[in-house]
């Protein structure tokens, strides 16, 4: 019986039955490559995608946080400046007051005397 088995199978190659079936393997073994190739690559994009939308949050988010500190900037420089005229409206008061006190000093000798 495995010598009809193998006449069988030899009757099946040598008329051509063998490069057939090579070639039906070889295009069903081409095509699952092409759709394994097709499927991860459409992964592969869809996590580009999601990388694209972070890497365009994350910016947003930095010149958000620079428009801020922008704002926070200038505020500061304000607050800079109006301190700066309380700190020479003080000195200048100061300026006034030692002023008086001298001359209130000089009044009080010349009233001793």
């Amino acid at each position: 019986m495995s010598d009809i088995g193998s006449n069988g199978v030899t009757k099946f190659l040598a008329n051509g039955g063998g490069a057939i079936t090579f070639r039906l393997l070889a295009t069903a073994m081409g095509a699952l490559i092409i759709w394994l190739v097709r499927m991860e690559g459409d992964q592969l994009n869809e996590r580009l995608n999601r990388i694209e939308a972070a890497i365009a949050t994350v910016s947003q988010i930095a010149q958000d946080a620079s428009a801020r500190g922008d704002v926070n900037a200038a505020r500061l420089t304000t607050l800079d400046d109006a301190n700066a005229e309380l700190w020479r409206a003080l000195n200048a008061n100061a300026a006034r007051l030692d002023e008086h006190e001298h001359r209130i000093s000089e009044l009080e000798g010349a009233r001793r005397r």
